[in-house]
């Protein structure tokens, strides 16, 4: 069964106003080229377009930091992702990245 995975910033305060508070739960980062503070979402919906799983870090965590959520699947679903999830050392086997505006995954 073929799935899909991408991640979203979710902006919880706007970057000015960053570290106003002393226990600020969130972090700077950088969401779809523009910097926001707060995190990220990366949910894993299947061919029902039915979320089967998902997981959240900070806003400054990288694509590749959901990796273990997706190697959990190897055996179960192939999942298609962005650029932003390849490792240079080693992609888990039920992992195909898609390269942008090509329409082909490797």
């Amino acid at each position: 069964m073929p799935g899909v995975a991408d991640s979203y910033g979710l902006e919880l305060r706007y970057p000015i106003r960053e570290g106003r508070r002393d226990h600020q739960i969130c972090k700077k980062g950088k969401s779809n080229h523009r910097w926001i503070v707060g995190g990220k979402l990366c949910v894993v919906p299947n061919k029902l377009g039915l979320i089967t799983d998902w997981d959240w870090a900070t806003a400054n965590a990288h694509d590749q930091t959901f990796l273990p959520l997706l190697d959990c699947y190897d055996g179960q679903m192939i999942i298609l992702t962005d650029t932003g999830f390849h490792q240079a050392k080693r992609d888990p086997a039920n992992v195909k990245i898609c390269l942008g505006g090509s329409g082909t995954c490797e």
